[in-house]
Order: structure tokens, then sequence, then C-alpha cells
């Protein structure tokens, strides 16, 4: 706690006015505090954050993105040629199932980089229009103000 020499009943009032100043301050600080704890505390922000660090190692990525491709590769084999339908098409299904599953395997690198360009397109893409908007927002405001 600062001593301050308070000589006068206006030094007094100044005093007091500033001891509100920072207690407005502190409690501002305090709800803003507590809306970013709130806002951590989320679950699904909880969720989000403990995924981000999981997916951040590139092993995980590959192996998640090879299991997708796989599956849905299988899946689109079996709907378009009928595993179960007669011996042929099971058996034309099993090889398709077979390269397609090694292509996957043999080429992960080179599809997650593939995705990551596509993402990152999406990402220039988005970002783009997001400054239209604000352009034509910015230009809104100009011809109501004249």
């Amino acid at each position: 706690m600062k001593s301050s020499n308070i000589a006068t009943q206006n030094d007094l009032k100044l005093r007091i006015l500033q001891l509100k100043a920072e207690q407005n301050q502190a409690a501002e600080n305090l709800k803003e505090s507590f809306e970013d704890m709130k806002d951590i505390l989320r679950p699904a922000n909880l969720a989000k954050n403990a995924f981000s660090d999981l997916f951040q190692d590139k092993q995980i990525q590959q192996d998640l993105t090879q299991l997708g491709l796989t599956f849905g590769s299988n899946m689109l084999i079996s709907y378009l040629f009928g595993k179960n339908k007669n011996f042929k098409r099971f058996v034309g299904s099993s090889l398709v199932e077979q390269f397609t599953t090694n292509f996957i395997q043999n080429n992960i690198p080179l599809i997650m980089d593939y995705f990551e360009l596509l993402i990152a397109k999406g990402q220039a893409a988005v970002a783009e229009d997001e400054n239209d908007q604000e352009l034509s927002e910015t230009d809104r405001y100009a011809q109501y103000a004249q």
C-alpha cells in the first residue's frame, strides 16, 4: 500500500478518485480474466486444443490419413463392384482394394502434401473473401458518412 501525504480535502478527494479508478480497472481485468478462463474451459475448446496438439505429430497425421483413405476407398470399391454379388466381382474388388491400399501406403507423404496445399488455398480464399467483405462494409460506412 502506498503511503501518500494527504494534506488537504482536495488531496483526499483526488486520492479517493484514484483508488476508485484503480478498483474499476482491477474489476475490469478480473472480468476479462474470468471470460478468458471460461472460454478456455469450454469443452469444445478443450477438445480442440488437445487434438490440435496431438495432430501436430506427422506420423499420427500420416496414419490417420492412410486409415481414412483406405476406409473410404474400401467403401467405394464395395459399392461400385458389389463385393458380395458374385465371384468375379469379389475377385475384382479384392484386386482393386489391394491396389488402392498399396498405392495409399506408398504415397501417403505426397497425398498429405496435396491435402496441405488444398487447405492452404482454401484458407487464402477465405482470407481474401473476408478482406473483400471488410472493404465493402467500409464502403457502406463511407456512403452513410456522405
